[in-house]
């Protein structure tokens, strides 16, 4: 396959290693994002800091790698310092105005509204739990719906090649997603059947190492040594059934 562009070229290399090739690159972008926004230039810019503060900040999970790239010495000493003052001004601020609500309800309820409370104090903050909502998720969300456009022109022009290459590694979660995307945007049937072909093969082969790997347990073969394969079969199942640690489909 010879590649027309940069995103059909890094998908072309993500096909030649045993895994996901989308679980390899959204891996790749997430690293790569995660150092970006905390480098001083996207820190000082003041319309990003105001979009993350609109979104409320950041899911669990990247407020977690953010604080794991400080840590380990990354790039931005300071860059998760600044956005996390932002995000505590905000949260004081709908804090402050939650407690004005509930005394207010207070005093409207009386004593026995003081002492037991009301319920009518709504709490406005927004965690940002949302798939999506996230900054990085985002643009995690973007860059994975160009690569499945990338895929589908590397398909149409190298037909089987990339399809069953692809359709064989693909884990379940992108497997789904890129079948959603060929067919909104009307790929050959020839190409999502290829695909799914391979898929379920792969998944059916996985399935008879299970199988394999558990009747070594049985009676008759537990003193036999486990192979190569019947080894990492759970690791390979989960990252079929999953894809890569953290994905967010």
């Amino acid at each position: 396959m010879k590649p027309r562009d940069m995103i059909e070229m890094r998908l072309v290399d993500a096909l030649k290693v045993e895994a996901c090739p989308f679980c390899i690159l959204s891996d790749t972008d997430e690293r790569r994002y995660i150092s970006h926004i905390l480098t001083d230039e996207v820190v000082m810019n003041a319309d990003y800091r105001d979009m993350i503060l609109e979104r409320g900040g950041f899911c669990n999970r990247h407020y977690h790698l953010l604080l794991e790239s400080r840590a380990s010495g990354g790039t931005g000493s300071l860059g998760l310092d600044i956005y996390l003052k932002d995000l505590m001004s905000e949260t004081a601020q709908n804090l402050k105005d939650a407690l004005s609500t509930a005394r207010r309800s207070g005093r409207r309820g009386g004593v026995r509204g003081r002492k037991h409370g009301t319920g009518s104090a709504v709490v406005s903050i927004d965690t940002s739990v949302l798939s999506g909502k996230c900054p990085i998720c985002s643009n995690l969300i973007q860059a994975e719906r160009r690569d499945e456009d990338a895929m589908l022109r590397l398909f149409v022009e190298y037909g089987r090649e990339a399809a069953s290459t692809a359709g064989r590694k693909m884990c379940v979660p992108h497997l789904l997603s890129f079948i959603q995307r060929a067919a909104a945007e009307r790929a050959p049937d020839s190409v999502i059947c290829e695909v799914l072909e391979e898929a379920l093969e792969s998944v059916t082969m996985l399935e008879k190492k299970l199988v394999s790997r558990i009747d070594r347990y049985s009676w008759n073969r537990r003193d036999t040594p486990l192979t190569a394969d019947e080894t990492r079969v759970a690791a390979d199942a989960v990252m079929k059934l999953a894809g890569r640690k953290g994905l967010h489909l």
